[in-house]
Formats: structure tokens, C-alpha cells, sequence
């Protein structure tokens, strides 16, 4: 194997921690609130995230060596299952978006929802419904 091209994937593979940043940001703005909700969901991901550091150190033992090739497909279809992850996460944004914009005339329809999550954020009931209005999801 081309060891130009191992090292260029290598330092690839290193920049996933940068797009981890991107990605657990997008993910805190896709989960507004109840904030108790929000505070599970990223601590959720977080946990979930440190997985990988876990399984890293079996994905690269010494048989495999010297090329390496079965790390590099698991390494590669690990990154593969995340980026289609991802984007199934966004259709799925996408769809509740389309799903608000048809409800958005009946936001009365919610309105003990929407009430009983201004009551666990501390904000009064007509900011709770102004937001409810107005919110979209990132995608």
C-alpha cells in the first residue's frame, strides 16, 4: 500500500474530531427544549461519542498489520454509517419542518403543550407562544 496515501488518510481520519465539534452543535440546535430533554440528548451523544476511543484500540491490533487494510474498512465504513446517519437525520428535519409549516395556522391545537414547556423554561406564556410559532429546525 502507497504509504503517501495511508498518511493522507490518516490525517483525514484526525480532522473527524472537527467535524465532531460541527456535528455536536447541529445536534444541541435540533433539540431545543424541554431543556431537561436537551441536557439528556447531548449527554446521550457524548457517551455515546467516547465509544469509538473504546473499540479504536481492537480495530488496529498487530495481525492486521503491516498494511492494515481490515482497520482502514472499518475505520472507513464506521465514517460511511455516520455520514448516512446523518443524513437520515436531516430528512427527518426536513419532514418536521414541512409538518410545521402545515400546522403552523393551528398552533392553538398545541397550545397545553406549549404552555406546559414555557412553565419548565421560566418564560411567560406569550413569548412560549411566539417561539412556537416562529420555530424551525436546523437542517
Amino acid at each position: 500500500m502507497n504509504t503517501a496515501a495511508r498518511y493522507i488518510a490518516l490525517f483525514l481520519q484526525a480532522q473527524s474530531y472537527a467535524g465532531f465539534i460541527v456535528f455536536y452543535s447541529w445536534i444541541s440546535n435540533s433539540i431545543p427544549r424541554p431543556p431537561a430533554k436537551r441536557a439528556v440528548a447531548i449527554g446521550l451523544i457524548n457517551a455515546f461519542s467516547q465509544l469509538g476511543n473504546v473499540a479504536g484500540s481492537y480495530v488496529w491490533p498487530k495481525p492486521f498489520g503491516p498494511t492494515y487494510r481490515n482497520s482502514y474498512a472499518i475505520t472507513i465504513s464506521c465514517f460511511g454509517c455516520a455520514i448516512v446517519m446523518c443524513f437520515i437525520f436531516r430528512q427527518h428535519l426536513i419532514s418536521l419542518n414541512k409538518k410545521l409549516d402545515a400546522n403552523d395556522q393551528g398552533v392553538s391545537t398545541r397550545r397545553d403543550a406549549i404552555l406546559a414547556a414555557a412553565r419548565l423554561e421560566g418564560i411567560d406564556e406569550e413569548e412560549a407562544l411566539r417561539r412556537a410559532k416562529g420555530f424551525r429546525y436546523l437542517y
